[in-house]
């Protein structure tokens, strides 16, 4: 049968039964197999019916069953259990039960026959008894009838037992009587299981996983009750009753139901903790904080916007865990992005939780726990600490984790040692030469403009240092130089016949290429197998122009060679080329090695590629990839010759460093994730902590969420048999020692995470946003809350950013509601326009004229910020604030620090400004943080322009998370995270002619609002 386990590790799983029926000794005729039943039965304790129904009961064979069985008593039973006798069989039974190889009562487990075993062997006609107590049969035995008597079947366990040939009013006299002793002596069962659920409805927040045992647990209880227990014959006891009533509601529950019950637990937590919620933080916690506080899924998922109060939640749950005797403060783990975030998370637990919180009391009682066991880390102390637990000793840190310069160094001097050797200086030539860019074709923009300004942010180059117009045009100038062939990039056309007087077209026609010695022009032409050109060109003229070309060189009998982008497209292009040379007898002089690298290098090329790799090295041991994984990786990658030609160049590095590593006894930030998830996976390390929270989930990578995921799921629950037996001595050893951080808890961990999918920038650094957005893929069934209630930006900011991030749609649906309601558009496009200095503001910009920081843009904006400040100031409910409160902060935003003005600029600017507090922030600095006003600057397009055009490499893109469809996605949650800085109003700097694309589109909304 079923029964509950203890308290201690779960109430409502479920643990076999281990019961085996009684063998009792053969007695001498019915009177005194009664006599014998009743004294070696005694009640059982609490149950059964009362004294004077303790006699043993009946139960007789049929005619036939008197015959084949040669006996007449068939079962006996009172409140202490049943008793099959008569176990007699005839000689053609025994032999077949002989046959089948029957002759111990562990054999038959699965037996729908007579089957009983023969204690004395087929050769003794003796009598054999089997006893059962009520509480081993897994439901009451069941009556079926048949033409020589019905037939009374049970199961314990999974064996299943049946007499046959029972007399034909057996049913009816008996089968009631029976189910009653059953209930009876099961009641105390199915009453502990009820209030033990009852308990749980009230007690706790029913998780996920604690339903699907309840609700497991729930049916197979109801399997051993129902439908029999539905007869209105029967005569059941008030309490079975009133408990099977409840039984049969809990196995009807619906997902309504159970969220109704979370529901009625949480508004029960939080009239029970007003007081906490109230005076926790400085204003008391909103609604949906307070219920973020107290939701504990196995998944918690907290979708927190912008200003929306989620340190607070963090804050406020800790102590709430806690208080309500749920949690020890050392069973709490807080997870954040970077030292400074963990440092302000601590400090706000020990500000605000203050003294030492206990279950359900203010004062300390002489087993409380301390808040500064709350434990506050970030990812990579967290990993020092599990590594030195397991290892018994702290890890030696490498002077590199805190010395880039140093880093770049040896990676600069272990790729210099690796160019001695020949082959491998071969093979990086070759990348360079073929893979070091990633080519996007022209036929994949829709205008020249976005091109070409790939290109220039790409800086694609020749070898030579030739800004090019295609990577074929590129690839012809680096096999020219290679060839040793001398030549011009775009020339003009130079041929005697071609003066002052000649045609303007010919005087503007620039070749691709000029061979001076060999007096041969190249053009290069974007002309696909089609005979079509990119959709930004019109063709007509194109082909126009080509053949125009032709005619030239044919009539002035010039050499002409034209190349086109089908031939490059099919990998035929410098092999035309080489052969249309040939044919004009050019000269070639093949340049070695040594000079082609000496070039390289004072082209820059091997520094970059230096970067490159010191890039990849720390993403590559960041992604903690096994050799399978990476096969996969680079099988699997858009650009897979030019990844794996990349790879190839960088294994030889990523050998070196490890082997530098470990000839120190060093290991980097990298190593400390890898090992930790290692030492957790393999058992090595049991968490302690039993509510891990996540600060900025959004910036999360796929490590540190496996090494959130393995903490999670690490062994909680270890029983108190494991503990002995592994404490036991084998022979010849000593006992093993246990873990120090062994919880004894019978609840698994809970994992709350916090972020905001909008706010998702660290892609570049190996973050995955859909980690958040598809939360579920990756940790299971999740509860998701949301706080929507922003105390930072007023609603006009917040209605303009919220339709800017929501284009993608691949972003979470989400509405934010401000506590501020703006009057008036607080998001404004300034763009340059004719001065007209009022005389106030003269003193302002020559003071800023002194550093040649002549901004008038700037200046006007800033202007009109300090005329707002002012006119706050002079109002009369403002008096009184101002002298509590620090000067109105204003930050300068833009995408890179140099476009910001440098210190002293900054300087002068708080000089000609001190009403105010002037600030520089890049968008990523400034995230988590918030100004009174925001000034965008650097809004314009090209190399370093916003949104960025400047594309990944695709060796380190392989080892980044896959991007979004969705053009520009991370860069767009960017600038919402910059437009989210401010509380009042925001500024968007802007060129007349070269702007952003994303200030048109703002302005758009703007001018949509009502």
């Amino acid at each position: 049968m079923s029964r509950l386990i203890p308290a201690d590790t779960d109430s409502f799983a479920s643990c076999s039964s281990s019961s085996a029926p009684a063998m009792n000794k053969p007695s001498s005729g019915i009177t005194a197999d009664i006599q014998a039943a009743g004294e070696s039965a005694p009640a059982l304790t609490g149950v059964g019916p009362s004294n004077v129904d303790q006699a043993e009961k009946l139960i007789t064979y049929s005619w036939f069953g008197r015959v084949f069985k040669k006996s007449q008593l068939a079962v006996r039973y009172n409140a202490d259990g049943l008793t099959l006798t008569s176990l007699y069989t005839n000689r053609l039974f025994a032999n077949q039960l002989l046959s089948t190889g029957a002759g111990s009562f562990d054999q038959h487990t699965d037996k729908n026959t007579v089957d009983y075993p023969i204690k004395n062997g087929a050769g003794h006609d003796k009598d054999t008894e089997i006893h059962f107590n009520w509480q081993q049969l897994d439901k009451p035995a069941v009556f079926n009838w048949s033409f020589f008597g019905y037939l009374m079947s049970f199961t314990v366990g999974e064996k299943i037992y049946t007499t046959p040939f029972l007399s034909y009013d057996s049913k009816s006299k008996f089968s009631n009587d029976m189910d009653v002793y059953w209930a009876v002596a099961n009641r105390q069962g199915l009453c502990e299981l009820v209030a033990r659920i009852e308990k749980a409805m009230t007690h706790e927040y029913l998780r996920r996983s604690r339903i699907k045992m309840i609700t497991a647990r729930i049916a197979r209880e109801y399997a051993r009750w129902f439908p029999w227990s539905q007869n209105p014959s029967l005569e059941l006891p008030q309490e079975i009753q009133a408990a099977l009533s409840k039984l049969k509601q809990f196995k009807a529950w619906t997902e309504q139901d159970i969220e109704q019950i979370r529901e009625q637990y949480v508004q029960l937590q939080l009239i029970m903790h007003k007081a906490f919620f109230d005076n926790v933080e400085s204003n008391p916690l909103t609604e949906k904080q307070r219920r973020a506080c107290v939701i504990d899924d196995n998944n918690n998922l907290l979708l927190a916007g912008a200003g929306t109060g989620k340190t607070s939640v963090m804050v406020g749950r800790a102590g709430y865990l806690i208080q309500s005797g749920q949690a020890n403060a050392s069973e709490v783990l807080l997870l954040a992005y970077g030292k400074v975030a963990a440092k302000e998370m601590e400090e706000r637990i020990k500000l605000k939780l203050g003294s030492p919180l206990t279950p359900g009391e203010t004062s300390q009682p002489e087993n409380g726990v301390a808040v500064n066991d709350i434990r506050v880390s970030t990812f990579h102390s967290l990993g020092m600490r599990i590594i030195t637990e397991v290892e018994g000793a702290t890890p030696k840190l490498s002077a590199w984790v805190n010395d880039d310069k140093g880093k770049d160094k040896w990676l600069n001097d272990t790729l210099g040692s690796l160019l001695n050797d020949t082959r491998y200086r071969k093979t990086l030539l070759a990348f360079l030469g073929e893979h070091f860019h990633s080519e996007m074709s022209p036929f994949n923009f829709e205008n020249e403009q976005d091109y070409l300004a790939y290109l220039s942010a790409n800086d694609i180059r020749s070898f030579m240092g030739d800004k090019v117009n295609s990577f074929a045009e590129m690839q012809i100038a680096n096999w020219l130089f290679k060839q040793g062939i001398e030549y011009q990039h775009q020339a003009s056309y130079q041929h005697k016949s071609c003066d002052k007087t000649s045609d303007k077209r010919v005087r503007q026609y620039k070749s691709n290429f000029y061979l001076p010695h060999d007096d041969l022009y190249i053009d290069y032409f974007t002309i696909d197998e089609t005979g079509l050109a990119p959709v930004f060109i019109d063709n007509d003229s194109y082909q126009d122009s080509i053949e125009w070309k032709r005619e030239l060189h044919s009539q002035n009998k010039t050499h002409y060679v034209d190349l086109y982008h089908h031939q490059h497209n099919q990998g035929q292009l410098l092999k035309v080329l080489s052969k249309r040379l040939s044919k004009y007898r050019v000269k070639r002089a093949p340049i070695d090695d040594e000079t082609l690298l000496d070039q390289l290098q004072k082209q820059g090329y091997i520094t970059k590629l230096a970067k490159l790799f010191g890039q990849v090295l720390t993403l590559y041991r960041g992604a903690c990839l096994d050799d399978k994984s990476l096969a996969e990786l680079l099988s699997s990658s858009v650009f897979q010759k030019q990844t794996e030609a990349a790879f190839k160049l960088i294994k030889p590095i990523l050998k070196s460093y490890r082997a530098h590593l470990n000839a120190n006894g060093e290991i980097d930030f990298e190593d400390m994730i890898a090992k930790a998830i290692e030492y957790i996976e393999k058992g090595e390390f049991i968490s302690p902590w039993r509510f891990i929270m996540v600060d900025e989930f959004q910036d999360i990578s796929e490590p540190r969420a496996r090494l959130v995921r393995a903490l999670r799921d690490s062994t909680h629950c270890i029983s108190k048999e494991k503990h002995a037996k592994e404490a036991e001595p084998t022979a010849g050893t000593e006992a093993k020692t246990q873990p120090k951080n062994l919880v004894k808890s019978g609840r698994s961990a809970s994992l709350f995470c916090v972020g905001d999918d909008w706010q998702a920038i660290y892609r570049f650094s190996g973050a995955d946003v859909k980690l958040t957005t598809q939360f579920e893929h990756y940790f299971g069934p999740v509860t998701k809350s949301h706080l929507d209630l922003t105390f930072r930006f007023n609603s006009r900011i917040g209605d303009v950013a919220t339709r800017f991030i929501t284009q993608n749609p691949m972003q979470l649906k989400k509405t934010i509601n401000s506590v501020k309601k703006g009057i008036r558009s607080a998001v404004t496009v300034v763009k340059p326009r004719a001065t007209n200095k009022q005389a106030g503001e003269k003193d302002q910009q020559d003071a800023i004229n002194q550093n040649q920081f002549t901004n008038s843009t700037l200046t006007e904006t800033l202007n009109a910020i300090n005329q707002l400040v002012s006119k706050e100031k002079g109002k009369p409910e403002a008096k009184q604030k101002t002298k509590q409160k620090a000067k109105q902060r204003v930050y300068l935003l833009a995408r890179y620090w140099f476009v910001l003005p440098n210190q002293q600029e900054l300087a002068l600017l708080n000089q000609a400004y001190p009403g105010i507090n002037i600030e520089c922030q890049s968008f990523h600095a400034s995230k988590g943080k918030e100004a009174d006003y925001v000034i965008i600057m650097g809004l314009t397009t090209g190399v370093h322009g916003f949104p960025s055009l400047k594309t990944t490499s695709p060796v380190v893109d392989a080892l980044l998370p896959e991007a979004e469809d969705f053009h520009f996605a991370e860069e767009r949650r960017l600038f919402y995270v910059a437009l989210t800085r401010a509380k009042h109003k925001v500024y968007l700097l802007a060129d007349n002619k070269d702007v952003s694309p994303f200030v048109g589109e703002i302005s758009q909304l703007c001018r949509s609002q009502v």
